[in-house]
């Protein structure tokens, strides 16, 4: 199932109300209720009740949480561009942070970045960390690589450097992370495009 259709799409499919997924999924239906509309935050919920509402619906557990998180509690539907032609997308923010644009941050990918944000708060060696890839996009899922552009300041391009700040990134992102150097990178390259819908995370 594709996360950026309704949920309820799924249910109508279905021949579904959310008294019938309860009675259906064994799922307490106040739990039910308050997923479904944006009352009770999906982290707070029992992985045991989100897997029989997954398995009932015929959906994985990723797909389930993936639709879930991004929920608009106004029109219940998945996710909202900002327009066809930017193709920003915005998410239910699971971790604030006062310096990062956290609804531009798949949910499953927020902890990491919030990590990143404190870590690197203040080194004089960044010109700025970007995030980019599938972590800001619909194509995300908790195994997904944290895809990271890192620009130095000019006197702290070298090796010893990129290693050290390498390391600490990857520790942060569970060594899940994929780095590109600025200085190592051209406009020419298909790369840059998907670079410039990036969010700055530091």
């Amino acid at each position: 199932m594709n996360t950026d259709i309704k949920l309820f799409e799924r249910l109508k499919a279905y021949s579904l109300n959310l008294h019938l997924l309860s009675e259906g999924s064994g799922v307490a239906y106040s739990t039910v209720y308050n997923l479904f509309t944006g009352k009770k935050d999906i982290a707070d919920a029992k992985s045991e009740s989100l897997y029989k509402i997954a398995g009932y619906l015929g959906m994985s557990m990723d797909q389930l949480y993936q639709a879930l998180s991004i929920t608009d509690n106004r029109s219940n539907i998945l996710i909202q561009k900002q327009d066809s032609m930017s193709e920003k997308y915005y998410f239910k923010v699971l971790y604030n942070s006062e310096k990062v644009d956290m609804k531009r941050v798949f949910p499953t990918k927020q902890l990491a970045v919030s990590r990143i944000s404190q870590a690197f708060a203040g080194d004089k060696r960044l010109a700025c960390i970007l995030l980019f890839g599938s972590s800001v996009t619909m194509n995300c899922n908790k195994d997904s690589d944290i895809d990271l552009l890192v620009r130095l300041n000019k006197d702290y391009v070298n090796v010893e450097t990129k290693n050290e700040i390498s390391e600490k990134l990857q520790e942060l992102c569970d060594w899940n992370a994929d780095i590109i150097w600025y200085d190592r990178i051209s406009p020419q390259e298909r790369i840059y495009k998907n670079i410039l819908k990036g969010v700055q995370i530091v």
